[in-house]
């Protein structure tokens, strides 16, 4: 090996091996979905036989239209620039405020997963006869928990919802529902959406609202021992009983931890 060659990651490596046997994987390795442009339009590789399709994109300002007619947020999610950089209404969700502790979600207090996920199995989209698929030419999935357009401004912490309201909800699923490209206000330089970069703003969001991660990285068990260590014993109590943070008006994920009670 070339001592000055520029070092790939191994992602990086799979990507372009597959490549070179002419495989397209994405950026998370994954293969992409395999389409044709006909007459008839765009068609989608299903199963061993060519169905219509049509990318989410192309359908979002229809998403959009229809989703304005049903109501609104009590509490608008943020948006981007563009007209159709928006989070279409979901009427189970119009009451979320996260402005207000006391009016957030309640699962975003639950101290552990409990691992009661909604029982169904999500169905493939389909937009009429069409398959519906996102850029990489995968299949969207309907998830229940999840509105039909999801802004690329959308906040670490309603994202941060979705998936513990159903924990089988991927970054990708999220990603799927977003523009190619997002900017905020009168900015007008655009950023390619990228799963790391929701990752990122999910766990700022966790810090900055005192969100207890469910999966926590290597080192996090001595941090959630120093946590109940700190806490009083009813406050600790109270927290493992009801598997809640809810009871404790001021939580922060950095020492001391409990700061009023």
């Amino acid at each position: 090996r070339d001592p000055n060659a520029p070092r790939i990651s191994k992602l990086q490596k799979k990507i372009q091996d597959a490549r070179a046997h002419g495989i397209e994987l994405d950026e998370n390795g994954v293969r992409k979905g395999v389409v044709r442009h006909t007459t008839n339009g765009l068609e989608y590789r299903h199963e061993g036989q060519w169905i219509p399709a049509v990318y989410h994109t192309d359908i979002r300002k229809k998403l959009l239209q229809v989703s304005d007619a049903l109501g609104r947020y009590r509490e608008q999610p943020l948006k981007g620039h563009d007209e159709l950089d928006r989070t279409a209404f979901k009427a189970e969700q119009k009451k979320w405020v996260f402005s207000d502790r006391q009016r957030r979600p309640g699962v975003l207090f639950l101290w552990k997963d409990p691992k009661k996920n909604a029982d169904y199995e999500p169905q493939l989209w389909y937009d009429e006869d069409r398959i519906v698929l996102d850029t990489k030419n995968h299949p969207l999935k309907l998830w229940n928990e999840l509105p039909f357009t999801i802004s690329g401004q959308c906040e670490g912490y309603r994202m941060e919802t979705w998936r513990r309201l159903n924990t089988r909800i991927t970054m990708s699923d999220l990603r799927a529902r977003m523009p190619l490209q997002t900017c905020k206000g009168d900015d007008k330089v655009s950023k390619t959406i990228k799963t790391p970069m929701l990752a990122n703003r999910m766990a700022r969001d966790r810090i900055k609202f005192g969100i207890k991660a469910w999966d926590p990285k290597q080192g996090s068990d001595i941090k959630v021992f120093r946590m109940l260590q700190t806490m009083p014993e009813a406050v600790q109590r109270t927290l493992l009983e009801t598997n809640s943070t809810r009871h404790v008006s001021t939580f922060s994920l950095h020492p001391p931890f409990i700061l009023a009670s």
